[in-house]
C-alpha cells in the first residue's frame, strides 16, 4: 500500500493497489500526427515524413511494407522526421507512426495511442536522354559512332531521318549513305517504372 504504482488497465494510482482506484485515475491519453509531404511521389522521388504525439513522446515510424518504397532512419526527439523515397510504381505504400511507451518510472505515463496511418501513391518517373559526342560530318559509306544515355539507365534506341542519307546501328555506328544532312534520334520506350 501507499506510494505509485500501475495497474493493467492503464491507470496509476495511489493507496491500496486495487483496479477500482488505478481506474479512477487512468493514464492520459495521446493522439498521433502523421503528415507526408509530398503524398505522391515518382519511383526515385522523396516524401518528408513528419510524426508527433500530443504527448511529446517520440512516436515510432515504419513502413507496413517495403516493397514499394524505402525509408530513411527516424530522427528526433519530439517530432520524429524521416524520408521516403519510391521505389516502384505499383500502387502506394504506407507510412505507421505508433506511440512510445514513456520510460520514466509513470511520472508521465500516457495510454498507448491509436496509430497514424499515411498512404503515398507511387507513380512512373520521367525520364532524360542525353546524347555523348557525336561526330558532325561522315563521308559517304564512311562511319561515325553517337552513344546516348537514359537516365533510367534503359537502353535507348536510335533512329536517323532521313534514313536515305545516313543509317544507324543498335550501337550507335552512324553510316553515311548520300550527301546531305541527317539527324539521329534516340528513344527510350520506358517501363513498368518510366515513362516513355
Amino acid at each position: 500500500t501507499g506510494g505509485m504504482w500501475k495497474w493493467g488497465c492503464s491507470g496509476v494510482g495511489t493507496g491500496a493497489p486495487t483496479a477500482a482506484n488505478a481506474c479512477s485515475s487512468p493514464f492520459a491519453t495521446q493522439t498521433l500526427t502523421l503528415t507526408a509531404t509530398p503524398s505522391s511521389i515518382a519511383v526515385g522521388g522523396t516524401s518528408s515524413i513528419s510524426a508527433s504525439s500530443t504527448s511529446n513522446l517520440p512516436p515510432t515510424v515504419t513502413l507496413d511494407t517495403t516493397a514499394d518504397c524505402t525509408l530513411s532512419t527516424p530522427a528526433g526527439s519530439t517530432t520524429v522526421t524521416a524520408t521516403v523515397t519510391g521505389v516502384n510504381a505499383t500502387g502506394s505504400c504506407t507510412v505507421r507512426a505508433s506511440s512510445t511507451v514513456s520510460a520514466d518510472g509513470c511520472v508521465s505515463c500516457y495510454q498507448a495511442a491509436t496509430p497514424a496511418m499515411q498512404a503515398i501513391t507511387i507513380t512512373k518517373a520521367d525520364q532524360t536522354i542525353t546524347f555523348g559526342v557525336a561526330p558532325t560530318t561522315v563521308v559517304v559509306d564512311g562511319t561515325g559512332t553517337v552513344s546516348a544515355t537514359a537516365s533510367s539507365n534503359l537502353t535507348v534506341t536510335f533512329g536517323t531521318a532521313p534514313n536515305l542519307i545516313c543509317e544507324v546501328s543498335g550501337s550507335g555506328t552512324v553510316t553515311g549513305r548520300k550527301a546531305g544532312t541527317c539527324t539521329v534520334t534516340g528513344d527510350q520506350a520506358g517501363n513498368g517504372n518510366f515513362n516513355d
